[in-house]
């Protein structure tokens, strides 16, 4: 009998797919760099195909694509001078793409022109402008300046000026911007290369130097050194503070030897910048408030008599604007009546007391905007006054704060205090014409008729000015019977 032997086969099944081969990355990537082309060139055999990725930006946000099948590449069409990122991607036979090189980074060669490219100076001028001036380049008809917020000029504003100067107005405040000018012919060709990218800011806020001086009246100076062997010593001092803005006292308006008076000579004597508010002999007596025109401008002033005692005192005031900020502030400067009369007596603090709330409403009438407040002067009233300070205390009621908190009778604490950086403050404001400083070295704040009050307002530093020696004694001429004070504030 025949036995069949039946052997069942397995059906046949659709057929295994490999997985696909992921090129690797490439590597040892260079380049090449001409004026406005570049030469690419990579290891990488594995793959069938490359793309060149390029940007003048990083990260590389849709960049321009280059593709080759062969490991070399030409890049055209690009900018002398420029920047750019570039990476390189493979691709299978199949078209998958696998990972990319490391960026590299290069830049292109400055195209060869006839002229040299400027040499350009960048200045901000406001926090919101930009001044750019560079020399006259003889083959120009008219310049080109570029400027972007990025450092690669990515998505630069170009403009077309005529002088070589520039002003790039209604920025950001306290942005840096990057800057760059050429030269352009007659025929609207560039004639020279961009100029280096300038990397410049605009600031947030600009520092404001305040002083107040009681300066000795020239015919005070009985028993003490006469204003001619002082005065060069006292512009010394105010010159070496650099102020934007000083409130003089005792700046005498009577003539003094050589002719004018003896705020006319202290202006003159400091030269430009710094000029007066108001230059009328009897405007506000030896009250007088200096500037520097280049750093503020004078908006507004005025000058208001105080409540009489046994002398006639004044407070001057101005409205300022800082140049570089655009923001306006409120100064006045005033002197009130002395503490004591020759017997001693302290019969003149009602008097203060009246003179002090007659500078609260002369600031609150002429300051409707409500601007910050810097008020200074020679109060002629210290912490260790009775029955109080008064002048001090309706100061700081109306809102206006000593930064220093030289609050009444305080030693070595000081309430309220907000000043960042003393200086020196441990030194009296009034130092008796005495060779020997007066210093409280166990106290935070020495004892000061002289103040420098503010509206809220950010105050970096205070500095009673004196300049002594190691043993603490003044050093060549003693410019004044008061030291000279300063604050850096900072507006709001």
């Amino acid at each position: 009998m025949l036995s069949v032997l039946l052997l069942t086969l397995p059906l046949a099944g659709p057929p295994v797919e490999a997985d696909p081969v992921i090129p690797a990355a490439p590597s040892q990537v260079t380049v090449g760099p001409r004026a406005d082309m570049a030469v690419v060139t990579w290891l990488n055999p594995g793959a069938s195909s490359w793309v060149v990725e390029i940007s003048n930006s990083y990260p590389l946000v849709a960049p321009r694509q280059v593709a080759t099948t062969t490991t070399i590449a030409v890049v055209t069409g690009l900018q002398p001078a420029t920047t750019y990122y570039l990476r390189v991607r493979p691709r299978s036979a199949d078209g998958e793409f696998g990972n990319p090189s490391a960026t590299t980074t290069f830049t292109t060669v400055g195209a060869q022109y006839p002229a040299a490219a400027p040499a350009v100076t960048v200045t901000a001028t406001s926090t919101t402008s930009l001044a750019l001036e560079w020399e006259k380049v003889s083959l120009a008809a008219s310049y080109q300046v570029s400027r972007s917020a990025s450092p690669t000029m990515q998505d630069a504003e170009v403009t077309t000026v005529e002088n070589p100067d520039a002003v790039l107005a209604k920025l950001t405040r306290g942005t840096t911007y990057y800057t760059s000018v050429r030269a352009l012919g007659a025929d609207g060709e560039p004639v020279s290369d961009w100029s280096p990218v300038a990397q410049t800011a605009t600031p947030d806020q600009v520092p404001l130097r305040v002083a107040s001086y009681n300066v000795l009246c020239e015919n005070c100076s009985k028993g003490k050194a006469s204003w001619a062997s002082r005065r060069g010593a006292l512009v010394e001092t105010i010159k070496g503070q650099d102020p934007d803005v000083i409130g003089l006292q005792e700046a005498s308006q009577g003539r003094i030897p050589g002719g004018g008076t003896q705020y006319q000579d202290i202006v003159r004597r400091l030269g430009d910048p710094y000029r007066i508010t108001d230059d009328r002999k009897g405007a506000s007596l030896a009250v007088r408030i200096v500037y520097n025109s280049d750093r503020v401008e004078l908006v507004a002033k005025g000058s208001t008599f105080l409540p009489k005692g046994r002398s006639k005192r004044a407070a001057t005031w101005a409205i300022f604007e800082q140049k570089l900020t655009g923001e306006r502030f409120f100064f006045l400067d005033t002197h009130l009546e002395p503490t004591n009369d020759k017997k001693g007596s302290n019969k003149y603090y009602n008097v203060r007391r009246r003179q002090a709330n007659a500078v609260v409403d002369i600031i609150e009438k002429n300051n409707p905007d409500k601007l910050p407040v810097i008020a200074v002067g020679d109060y002629n009233s210290t912490k260790w006054d009775t029955p109080t300070n008064a002048p001090y205390d309706i100061m700081e009621n109306a809102g206006y704060l000593d930064p220093l908190g030289n609050g009444y009778r305080t030693r070595g604490a000081a309430p309220g205090a907000f000043v960042e950086n003393r200086i020196h403050t441990s030194y009296a404001s009034y130092n008796m014409y005495r060779r020997k400083a007066r210093n409280f070295p166990s106290h935070v704040n020495g004892s000061n008729p002289d103040y420098i009050f503010v509206s809220t307002m950010r105050v970096s530093e205070y500095e009673t000015v004196v300049d002594i020696d190691s043993s603490g004694r003044f050093e060549g001429v003693i410019p004044s019977d008061h030291n000279m004070i300063r604050a850096t504030v900072w507006l709001p």
